[in-house]
Order: structure tokens, then sequence, then C-alpha cells
């Protein structure tokens, strides 16, 4: 009853909420409440409470805590629709959901606190004429969520949000125009907030000219985290049409324009697409293709056109083959590249007894021509993804460290190097990798996050030159079961004019490999040997996995997997260790049970970490109850730094479904 009565702090709400309620005693028709202008169906509603207890420890140099926080949530659902006027002009889906919250935080930087909060959350959802060939949408929202951070911190998020759309559904020329505005806003473990704005416009026409499609959005965003303030505005248009020739060629045109303005770059960038494939026969194919990008980033621009041709057929049963050739002039600030490319394939795919076996090859001729006369090339929000156990090389060579700088997806949130990630140079090119356990108030970046980097490199030399690529592959696969590849790579490049301070290319790159598919055990194993000028690397990687069912109620799986790198110019080793397994038990058509744990390691010249973790669910339900209990374990360690993180949480959720 508790939760009933803080209804009463909200005045206009608790009238409809005893409104719907009251509804529920009614059943046996379409609509619980209706009359000659509405109609309201019987609503759902289901109540839920729900405790968290979350403890995080911390020791280390940088940092020793020990916080712990206690949540107690109470939350209400409600949901119904209906019409009004009449059932054809005017429809709604309509969800309440008040919640409250009463959270104690016992943190080492001050006194423990208590809070208190509550709020209305709901979706709601309009249409108007539903059924005619134009149709108008009203959508608004409000909800909030916690965030979990770093020592035990939470932080709510609050989103407020509403939209319209319009949809016209004309044959010819169907169309969706849609508009929407939401604001976030975080409070707790550090403050933020969000505001954008969207218009999304989508065309299609099918009936004349082959099938067409356009479509432009228009995002102006302003987002302040940390006392700093940022604002950006993209806008987006791409048009595409697929054209079919009697079934037998495809054309294939694209356009696309893109604008991103914030306050540190400006970019428009242009990109025209053909591309025609045509079958000639039933084993003579042929396709071409013309591009064109041209590109300004901060008034430097770069422009780039290619075309392009190829030829592929199926001489015997066998046996096909593939003949292309390329041609491509690229121009940016100080550097003016000319290529021109032909490519040979062959591939051999026959049946043998118990399997199949698979031969190949690839030969490739590419010439550059170079005009260089600038020193340094500035690269912006070149998209990079940081994983935990792997070095991420940057696209380019001759990096200036002190100009990198790394950011999250929308620019705002900017990482601190030596904290959130790590440089480091090997040879010419130059490696990122995320770092766990961070100090400070931005939290680290999470594992397989995609981040924008920005940096200046130094401009290739002024030569010409040529390079040759050749490439074998043998695969043979037995009795469904097991499969043996090998895979040969080579590229030779030679310097036809011009200075070059780097030695000419000549990169081989080994791959040998198995993998054993057997009934409940999947084993796979392979090493590559990469002798290449930039990056020379040996990589070695095992993995088992085994998925056992031994009752029918009863699910087991335990994965393990190895993998080594080594740097073969300066010999640093990295090793990487996982294992990880997995139980479910259904114990009942009523009851789950579920868990899961993982051990990391990883070991190397650079980098000493261990990770360990288990969590547990039980899921029960019965009727109109449904109770849920989960524990979560977290432990990592940097071996090198001493930073040493342990987390623990139990929760505890009880709901009460009322129909």
């Amino acid at each position: 009853m508790n939760l009933i009565f803080r209804c009463y702090r909200y005045v206009p709400f608790y009238k409809i909420l005893f409104l719907f309620l009251s509804i529920t005693a009614y059943s046996g028709t379409a609509y619980a409440l209706g009359g000659m202008y509405y109609g309201i169906e019987r609503p759902r509603h289901s109540m839920t409470l729900s405790y968290e207890y979350e403890n995080d420890k911390r020791t280390g140099t940088s940092r020793v805590a020990d916080n712990t926080t206690q949540e107690f949530e109470e939350r209400l659902d409600i949901m119904t629709g209906g019409w009004l006027v009449f059932p054809r002009l005017i429809t709604f889906d309509l969800n309440i959901k008040p919640e409250w919250q009463q959270t104690r935080e016992n943190l080492d930087s001050g006194e423990p606190s208590k809070s208190r909060s509550s709020l209305l959350g709901y979706s709601a959802n309009v249409t108007l004429l539903p059924v005619k060939p134009y149709t108008f949408n009203l959508t608004g929202q409000r909800t909030q969520s916690t965030v979990s951070t770093t020592f035990a911190e939470r932080s709510k998020i609050e989103t407020n949000a509403y939209g319209a759309g319009l949809y016209l559904k004309y044959a010819i020329l169907p169309t969706q125009l849609n508009y929407r505005h939401q604001e976030n806003k975080q409070t707790g473990f550090f403050d933020s907030t969000n505001e954008s704005d969207k218009v999304n416009l989508v065309m299609n026409h099918n009936q004349h000219l082959g099938d067409s499609t356009l479509n432009a959005e228009y995002q102006d965003q302003t987002t302040s985290i940390l006392d700093k303030t940022r604002g950006s505005k993209n806008l987006n248009v791409a048009f595409q049409n697929n054209y079919t020739f009697k079934k037998k060629g495809r054309l294939v045109s694209r356009y696309s324009y893109s604008e991103t303005e914030n306050q540190t770059n400006e970019t428009r960038i242009r990109r025209i697409n053909e591309s025609l494939s045509w079958q000639h026969t039933k084993n003579l194919r042929t396709g071409y293709s013309f591009r064109y990008n041209n590109s300004i980033i901060n008034k430097s621009r770069k422009e780039s056109t290619g075309i392009g041709a190829s030829l592929s057929s199926q001489p015997l049963k066998d046996l096909s083959a593939s003949i292309n050739t390329s041609g491509s002039l690229s121009r940016s600030p100080g550097v003016l590249e000319k290529n021109y490319g032909a490519g040979l394939g062959l591939s051999y795919n026959r049946k043998i007894p118990g399997g199949s076996i698979l031969l190949a090859s690839g030969h490739g001729y590419r010439f550059t021509s170079r005009d260089v006369t600038g020193d340094l090339t500035e690269v912006v929000d070149e998209s990079v993804t940081l994983t935990s156990g792997t070095d991420t090389k940057l696209a380019n060579s001759h990096v200036l460290i002190g100009t990198i700088v790394v950011t999250d997806t929308t620019g705002t949130v900017q990482y601190e190097a030596g904290n959130h990630y790590d440089v480091r140079e090997a040879g010419n090119v130059v490696l990122l990798s995320r770092n766990a356990i961070v100090s400070g108030a931005i939290p680290a970046i999470v594992d397989g996050a995609t981040v924008l980097v920005d940096y200046f490199h130094q401009n290739s030399d002024n030569f010409d030159s040529s390079i040759f690529n050749q490439s074998y592959t043998f695969n043979i696969y037995l009795w469904s079961i097991l499969k043996v590849y090998y895979e040969f790579e080579n590229s030779f490049q030679t310097i036809h004019s011009g200075n070059s301070t780097e030695e000419p290319e000549d990169d081989t790159v080994n791959t040998v490999g198995t993998e054993v598919n057997w009934r409940w055990s999947q084993t796979s194993m392979e090493y590559q040997n990469r002798d290449v000028s930039d990056l020379p690397t040996e990589i070695l990687s095992l993995r088992e996995s085994i998925t056992l069912r031994p009752y029918s109620n009863i699910f087991f799986n335990l994965t393990g997997s190895y993998s080594m790198s080594k740097l073969k110019n300066t010999g640093e080793k990295n090793r990487f260790y996982n294992f990880s397994s997995s139980l479910q038990w259904f114990p009942s058509r009523n009851a789950s049970f579920a868990v899961e744990g993982f051990r990391r390691n990883q070991s190397g010249d650079h980098a000493m970490t261990e990770d360990t973790g288990f969590s547990s669910v039980f899921r029960y339900a019965r009727g109109i109850w449904e109770a849920k209990i989960k524990y979560r374990f977290e432990h990592s360690e940097d071996l090198e730094s001493g930073e040493e993180l342990q987390n623990n949480m139990a929760m505890l959720e009880l709901k009460r479904n009322m129909f």
C-alpha cells in the first residue's frame, strides 16, 4: 500500500490511476470503457519491487576505495490503448510508468548519503487516420535509467522525447517524414546533458526506371559534460537507383553527401558510385564501375576518381576464372597519386570421396606514380575499435605521437593517454591499446567500443613504384568434420624512379590452420607468420569449445582459448588466455537457473592483467507472480601497476502482473 499512497504526490495522476484500476473490473468486451466517441481497452498493469546491493573495492597507487551502494525501487506499469471520435480516425497506445527510488551510498569520498527520487514515466503514441493513404503519428516518452560506473557510484539518466511522423502510403511514391526531439540529463557520478533534434526523410519509387530510394537525415546536437559544451550538426543525404536490363544486366547508381560541423572540425564529403554488371551467357559475366569522392576537411580538399572493369567465367565444371583492371587518380594537399592495376584469379573446387578440395590462386600488378610536395597530412575522426588484449594499428605510418587525440563517437569526451589508453610505436606504425582500470571522473573505454582518433602523419617520399601480388589457397574438407587450410600471400615492390627512405616492400604472409567440428566439440588452431615491412608478427591461436546436453533440461558449455603474438623486429610477446563456462538448468516449466564464469589473463612486455568473473541468475514465474535473483562478481588486476578492482552485486526483483 506504500506504493499506492505515494501516487498522491501527483495530484493529476492519481485520478487517472484510480480510473484505470477501476476499469479492470469490466471484461468480456473489446473495450473495457467506451462510448459514442471513445473506446479504452482494459488496462494491463504490473507492480515491480526490486532491491540492489553493489560494493566496489579498489586498491593501488592511484586510488584506494571501498564504496557501497544500496538501491530500492518501486515501479508500476499501466498499459492501455483505444480510439477517439471513431476507430478509423484516431487510435492511441499509452503506457504510464511511475517509479520511486531510494538510494543509500557509503563512499570513501564523503559521508554516507541518502537520496529519494520519483518519476512519472510514460510513453504515448497517437495515430491519426491509420487506414488512410496519409497517416500522421505523434509520440512522447519520459524514462529514467540507472548506470553503474566504477567504484559503485551511480548515475541516473532521465530521458524526455517527443516526435511526429507523416506517412504517405501512395503506391507511386511512398514517403516517410519523421521528427524527434530528445533530451538526456545525467546526474550522479558526473553530470552531463544532451539535447538533439533529428529530421529524417525516406522516399521510394519502383514503378519506372528501376527502384529508386532517397534517404535524408539532419541532426542538431548539443552535449555538455564536465563543464565542456560541444555542439554538432550533421547532414546525410543518399540517393540510390537499381535498374535491371531484361534480367541480363543491372545498373546500380548511388550519390551521397554528408556534412558535419562542430567546434573543431568542418567536413563535407560527396560520393558518386556507378556499377554495371551484365550476364552475357550462363558462364560469362562482366562488370564495370566508376567512383568519384570529394571531401573537404577543415578547408583541406581531397579528391579521388577511379574506374574498373572485370570479367568472370566458368570454362570448366569445377574451374572458375576472373580478370580485373582498374585505374585511379587522387589529389590531397601536397600529394598527387596515380594508380593503375590488373589482376587474375583462378579457383578449382572438386568433390572427392568423403569431402571436397579447393585450390585457388590470385595474381595482381599495380603501378603507382606519386608527386609529393607537402610534409604533413591531417587525419580527422579515424574510426578505431579498442579491445582488451589487442593492439590496434592506426591506418597510416609515420604518425606524430604528440598530435594524437582520442574521443568518443560524439567527440565530446576526450580520453587521456596513459590512463584510458596507451600509445606505443612499433617500427613505423603506431599501436593503441585500451586500459581497463582508470582513474579520474571519466570512466574507462568500454571493451570493444569504437573511438575517434585525430592525428598528423608525415607524407610518403616522392617516388614511382610497382607492386606485384600473388596468393595461393588450399582447403580440404573431409566427412563434414575436418577442415585443413593453407594460405600464402606475397607482395613485392619495385622502385622505378625517385628516392625512398624506406626499403622496398617484400611482404610474405603464411597461414596454416585446422578446424574440427565433431558432435559436441569444436576445435580450431591457426598459425600465421607475417613477414612484412611495417609490423612483422607471429600469431598462434588455439580454441576449444565443448557443448553438452546431458539431460533435456540442462545445457552446459565450456570454452578455452589461447593466443600468442610476437613482434619479430623487437621480440615483444603478448599472450592471452581465456576460459569461460556456462550452465543453464530448467528444473520446471516455471523456473530457470543460469551460471556463467570466466577468467582472462594477459601477459606481455607492455601489459599484465588478470580478470575473473562469476554471475548467476534464478528466475521463477507462477501465475501472476515473477521473481528474479541475480548475483555478479568481477575482479580485475593490473599486475604491473598493482591496481586492483573488485565488484560484488546482488539483486532481488519481485513482480506481480495484474491483468
